[in-house]
């Protein structure tokens, strides 16, 4: 229930790469003791737990190269879902780093529909410039641009949309970007203003789609520069802290 559930302020308590407890910070009551893996440095977790507003605060691994704090805030009000990150550099040198959201939608939502039904709706925008990644490597095939043809700003999700993994979108071309149903009305819109890279995938036949807002992202096929001088790479100094959110509202 996302109203009787907004509000709820918890926090996800991690012992290393181990998200170990989920605790309630209004009243210090540990709701459920878990052990479930994290990826710390991809900023990658998983928690089975929906509907909650979380506060998860991780620090550096032991065996990391550098030293630093990541806190990503959860807050749940009505139908509206804020992500916050904040990085904190607690290493004596420069940190340079990307980070990025993976939040995954249903769709289909509802018995007999097919994700085909659903459309991407991209506010004021004509048509999109897209990039594939090659997969072999991981890297973005950054010499061969595509264009994602829009009818009054939105796209059917065809059946072969994702056939060669996720679509890459580069300078600031995605701000706000929504699914809609079968019927045209809103499902749901996400938000990331200020963000330069946007992704969007799902594998075929899966009945989600992922709607991700990156700060900056994946090496283009052949770089070999120095970190410092890759694309939209996020830099801070000594005790700096990098603070982005993005916000999901639920039609």
């Amino acid at each position: 229930d996302l109203h009787r559930m907004s509000g709820k302020t918890c926090v996800c308590i991690a012992e290393g790469h181990i998200i170990s407890s989920l605790k309630n910070l209004d009243n210090g009551f540990v709701l459920i003791d878990f052990h479930n893996t994290a990826d710390f440095l991809g900023a990658v977790f998983h928690v089975e737990f929906h509907n909650l507003l979380v506060r998860c605060v991780f620090d550096t691994l032991k065996d990391n190269k550098r030293a630093f704090a990541l806190k990503i805030t959860y807050t749940l009000k009505e139908h509206d879902l804020d992500v916050c990150w904040e990085v904190v550099n607690k290493d004596s040198e420069t940190m340079y780093f990307t980070i990025g959201g993976h939040p995954a939608f249903r769709v289909p939502v509802r018995e007999g529909e097919s994700q085909s039904d659903y459309r991407l709706t991209f506010e004021g925008q004509d048509a999109l410039t897209y990039l594939l990644i090659d997969t072999s490597v991981g890297t973005v095939v950054a010499d061969e641009p595509h264009t994602l043809s829009l009818e009054n700003g939105t796209c059917a999700i065809d059946a072969h949309m994702f056939d060669k993994d996720a679509l890459v979108f580069d300078n600031g071309q995605i701000q706000k970007a929504g699914i809609l149903f079968p019927d045209g009305t809103p499902y749901l819109t996400l938000t990331s203003e200020g963000f330069p890279n946007f992704g969007i995938w799902s594998v075929p036949g899966a009945p989600f789609v992922c709607l991700e807002p990156w700060m900056g992202r994946c090496d283009d096929c052949g770089f070999e520069k120095p970190l410092s001088e890759k694309a939209n790479i996020n830099v801070l100094k000594p005790d700096e802290e990098f603070i982005k959110s993005y916000q999901i509202t639920v039609h």
